[in-house]
């Protein structure tokens, strides 16, 4: 159960680490149309006329849909924003598309709408103190095909063929 909890405990590091860097975008589109985050209140959750100007924009700069989640563009939500979307009559369960054997679901897969699947994460960025009158604003990441990479580090090796005598990593051949 040690190795489970670790082998758990390092997945969230490298998802926080990739989250955070994806988080730091400069493309923002702010919910209701707010102009700025620090003019974010409570009210102010995201809609589905949000998530349609997200995909307007996506398109209009040609980014490309992901093909493994079947031509779709993904987001990434927190739960408190998964509960809001799901109250829209626009909203389509996992369950639904997939009952019927229609699509491939991914792990963490709650729904889908106008060309998005949305995947619920309890690690989806939340900027606490960050809106007006200190509310928290969540953070909703949605992008398509090829949007970040992220390397294989087991797969890092270090390499050294006959390293000079005066290495500046002070690496000595025989």
């Amino acid at each position: 159960s040690a190795v489970e909890l670790l082998g758990y405990q390092a997945g969230l590091t490298v998802d926080t680490v990739v989250r955070d860097v994806v988080a730091a975008t400069t493309n923002v589109l702010y919910a209701s149309g707010v102009a700025n985050r620090t003019s974010i209140a409570a009210s102010n959750v995201l809609t589905v006329a949000d998530i349609r100007k997200a995909i307007r924009t996506l398109r209009g700069a040609n980014a490309m849909p992901n093909s493994k989640a079947g031509g779709k563009f993904v987001a990434v939500v927190h739960p408190n924003v998964e509960y809001d979307l799901q109250g829209d009559s626009a909203w389509v369960n996992a369950s639904l598309y997939t009952e019927k054997g229609v699509d491939r679901i991914f792990q963490g897969e709650t729904g889908e709408m106008y060309g998005v699947k949305f995947l619920r994460s309890a690690n989806a960025p939340v900027l606490t103190n960050s809106g007006s009158a200190g509310v928290e604003v969540y953070q909703t990441l949605i992008f398509g095909e090829e949007a970040f990479g992220v390397s294989d580090l087991q797969s890092i090796r270090t390499i050294v063929q006959n390293p000079s005598k005066n290495s500046a990593l002070e690496l000595y051949a025989d």
